[in-house]
């Protein structure tokens, strides 16, 4: 048995290299494949500000820009003070330096200062507390529509005057 099966398998390989040597016909046959296409990077998201929305609806939003490391812009929180809406505008600046941030808010003659990290489209800033605690927040990188949305849906569920200090 082991003879026939070694014999047939002899009589193919000689065939073939007889066929090959002869100009016979290849029976093999290439099938070119198309090149795998290389994934564009996924670009990256636009980023008009950076929004913090609580649990009890306050909307927080920072907006700035950074040249050279100096930072310039504005800051808009829509909250509730003692249960009564309240909406404060300011100055924001501060320093970046590549995805660390300082920020000082500027309310009227009174500053508040955070530092913290850009990590894609999320800012984690720390802010010292009165009580020497330090409060963590997380902002979302988005659009100003989505600050506007956000606005909205606060004063939608807290109706009423509103006070500006």
């Amino acid at each position: 048995m082991k003879n026939r099966v070694f014999a047939t398998l002899f009589a193919l390989v000689t065939l073939s290299a007889c066929l090959a040597a002869c100009g016979g016909t290849d029976t093999t046959t290439t099938t070119q494949l198309p090149p795998t296409p290389t994934p564009s990077p996924t670009p990256a998201p636009h980023i008009d500000g950076w929004l913090n929305v609580r649990p009890d609806g306050s909307v927080r939003y920072l907006s700035w820009t950074s040249s050279g490391g100096v930072i310039t812009g504005f800051f808009a929180a829509a909250i509730l003070d003692q249960g009564k809406p309240s909406i404060t505008n300011g100055i924001l600046s501060g320093s970046q330096n590549g995805n660390q941030v300082t920020l000082i808010q500027h309310i009227g003659l009174e500053t508040a200062t955070a530092t913290g990290t850009i990590n894609g489209t999320t800012l984690t800033l720390q802010t010292p507390q009165p009580d020497g605690s330090v409060a963590t927040a997380v902002y979302q990188g988005v659009t100003k529509d989505k600050y506007d949305q956000a606005l909205a849906a606060f004063k939608a569920a807290h109706p009423g005057p509103v006070a500006t200090p």
